[in-house]
């Protein structure tokens, strides 16, 4: 198939339909002929509370039938989560678009039968940052479908609107989030909520710029003004540190409407070194929609052998089972993972285990995700109990009264593993060890079927349509059907 030249910028090679090349979707089916409604997936994990669970229905034949459809090359590295505008109006014909953030400081829209790229847009040039390297769009961006916009932050740190049909920017948006571009960026996901639209803001590294260090917080910012309303600072004062990691940024509670974040290391100084657990580093913050605080809770435990850099590297994913209170679980840079009930956030944890690898090489950032099909909360990137040397997944099954059991275990590999992806009973997890995507059964830890993705997946997989959606290290976008 031809290369398709957009104007301004570089020469991108377009989809490579694969032996099930699919034309654009009309009705989207799963096996059998079931009608598979459209779902829009316009923010990171899909729903405010980050579960990253999709209501496609999905069977565990059907995940052994998984194949690939496309691939599109869409330039760079991706750490953000593809999203899906079904029924999106370009020029005079509608059409099913995948929005993608890429590290080159772009947005591509492509369309989802084909894989061919719709539009692509240019946020300008990257913006060198004090680790080194380029520094592009790095979170995921966040699509009211109403309004017919996409929300991003690109390398200038300005909150940006395009146009989802078009790309083009909209008038007014052009809102300044972060002005010290080489020592702070957004890596969480943006997030609107009740009108407002949250920015999690933390540092490329440890490492500080000639002025001082960075200003990590959580910024609201009204859709109607156009402006930044409230700022929850989390080490108050300038060049403390601090900042929101997580790839989900925050999660907004269904019950009331709160919002739940969870933070890392500050670097207000303390007898010749640093106070890491400054004010609120270090913790699971609770917060009114405008960004006060109602409660917080430290990790509880230390990984030793990475003291400088501990904290929450993930966003708490708020879930509620049947039977059982509202709850969120969480994995720190300590190694572990919490859950806690959201009612009793100050008290003792309903599970507190140690699963990821200890060192300053720990790689345990992202969120886990709960399976409401069989009550499971699975975890990636573990060092899988009682298997000395196995990387891989586990599956932690909610007894009847409220508390966890380890059910199955995968090994799979590990590294920095993005949020697993629950449709229906199956859980997609990948490896950045093998370069591949797996579907496990959640009731009993089978590897079902395993994809190769060709590179190491860093953003989350989701759900559009029909389609398993992965993007990869080295600038792909994957398409798996069946």
């Amino acid at each position: 198939m031809p290369a398709r030249t957009v104007p301004g910028m570089p020469r991108l090679r377009t989809a490579r339909l694969l032996a099930l090349a699919a034309t654009t979707l009309t009705v989207c089916t799963a096996a059998g002929g079931t009608a598979v409604p459209r779902t829009p997936w316009l923010a990171y994990g899909r729903t405010p509370d980050a579960q990253n669970a999709s209501p496609t229905p999905f069977s565990t034949a059907a995940a052994k039938a998984l194949r690939a459809v496309w691939e599109t090359d869409v330039g760079n590295l991706i750490t953000a989560q593809p999203l899906y505008a079904p029924n999106v109006r370009v020029g005079k014909a509608t059409r099913q678009l995948l929005v993608v953030a890429s590290d080159d400081n772009a947005i591509s829209a492509l369309d989802l039968g084909t894989g061919r790229i719709v539009w692509r847009r240019s946020l300008g040039p990257t913006q060198p940052q004090v680790c080194g390297g380029q520094g592009g769009i790095e979170s995921t961006p966040v699509i009211d479908a109403a309004a017919h916009r996409i929300f991003v932050i690109g390398g200038d740190g300005r909150l940006v609107a395009l146009d989802l049909g078009t790309g083009r920017f909209v008038p007014g948006w052009k809102v300044p989030i972060i002005t010290r571009t080489n020592v702070e960026v957004v890596w969480g996901a943006l997030r609107i909520a009740a009108g407002s639209i949250y920015v999690p803001v933390a540092s490329w590294c440890d490492t500080q710029a000639p002025d001082g260090a960075w200003d990590g917080r959580l910024v609201r910012i009204g859709e109607k003004t156009h402006q930044i309303e409230q700022t929850f600072d989390v080490v108050p004062g300038p060049k403390n540190g601090g900042g929101i990691w997580g790839p989900g940024g925050v999660s907004i509670d269904p019950i009331d409407g709160s919002v739940w974040t969870a933070t890392a290391n500050s670097v207000v100084p303390k007898d010749g070194g640093t106070d890491e657990r400054a004010p609120l580093r270090e913790r699971v913050v609770h917060l009114t929609p405008d960004l006060r605080v109602l409660a917080s809770v430290p990790q509880l435990d230390t990984n030793p052998t990475a003291l400088g850099d501990q904290g929450f590297g993930s966003t708490p994913v708020l879930f509620k089972p049947i039977g059982c209170p509202a709850m969120l679980a969480v994995n720190s840079k300590d190694s572990y993972t919490y859950v806690w009930r959201r009612a009793a956030i100050t008290s003792a944890p309903v599970l507190r285990m140690k699963l990821g690898e200890s060192g300053r090489a720990n790689t345990f950032y992202a969120e886990p995700t709960w399976v409401p099909a069989t009550r499971t909360l699975v975890v990636d990137g573990v060092v899988i109990p009682g298997r000395s040397g196995a990387n891989g997944a586990i599956g932690l099954r909610l007894r009847t009264n409220c508390t966890f059991r380890l059910a199955w275990s995968a090994s799979i590999g590990g590294g920095t593993q993005p949020q697993p992806l629950a449709v229906g009973r199956v859980a997609l997890v990948t490896s950045k060890k093998t370069a591949k995507v797996y579907a496990i059964d959640s009731q009993s830890g089978r590897i079902l079927r395993t994809l190769k993705t060709g590179s190491p997946t860093y953003a989350a997989p989701m759900i559009a349509g029909s389609f398993l959606v992965l993007a990869t290290a080295d600038g792909k976008v994957l398409a798996f059907g069946g």
